[in-house]
């Protein structure tokens, strides 16, 4: 399967506990679809990305995340 080519990458660790945390990825591509992935830091763990939604304004979106605390890197032109 072909896919659009990734324009922005948000990433967020994520606590669950003493210890315990998660690497969240969000890849933003330029058809618009946003990909999501959960990294609990195994290494032989297959994770998939899952389709989590729809965004058009990747500017505004970046800014949001930023507020958010998420790690935004630009990974293509955002319009």
């Amino acid at each position: 399967m072909t896919r659009a080519p990734v324009l922005l990458r948000a990433e967020l660790t994520k606590s669950i506990g003493p210890g315990t945390a998660y690497l969240l990825t969000r890849l933003y591509l330029a058809d618009g679809t946003i990909l999501e992935q959960t990294n609990p830091g195994l290494p032989d763990v297959e994770n998939d990305w899952k389709t989590v939604g729809r965004e058009t304004d990747l500017g505004g979106v970046a800014a949001r995340l930023r507020r958010e605390g998420w790690r935004v890197t630009s990974e293509g032109q955002v319009g």
